[in-house]
């Protein structure tokens, strides 16, 4: 389904044998007649039955699919986070530290970044 459909559905259920949607957005007789054909299109081929994620679809039995609009606006809370703060840390390390490393190669990588730390600090 297109994605602008998908953040509108609000839950769904199956009852007495019909898959029942409900979408926060009012839809032309288009729309609803798509959603309905893709969703039936989707329940008749195999891709269900190869999905190990939608193990409880193969038992079900869905003749039918209905899609009612709820006006009521679905809520969904974004966390307030702003970006307008910058943080600057000092340095504190002073690069005082023994090395104690066997590989040669790392060694010397180690001391490298030991003297960067002592030239700023």
């Amino acid at each position: 389904m297109l994605p602008a459909i998908q953040k509108n559905i609000k839950y769904g259920y199956i009852r007495d044998s019909k898959l029942y949607l409900i979408i926060t957005s009012t839809l032309n007789k288009y729309d609803q007649d798509n959603i309905i054909n893709t969703i039936k299109m989707i329940l008749n081929t195999q891709m269900i039955q190869k999905n190990e994620n939608l193990f409880e679809c193969i038992d079900t039995n869905i003749e039918d699919v209905i899609v009612k609009v709820d006006h009521k606006p679905a809520y969904r809370y974004k966390p307030y986070c702003t970006t307008v703060h910058n943080f600057q840390y000092l340095e504190q390390a002073s690069g005082k530290i023994e090395i104690d490393i066997q590989d040669q190669k790392l060694h010397q990588l180690a001391q490298e970044i030991q003297n960067i730390i002592k030239e700023n600090h």
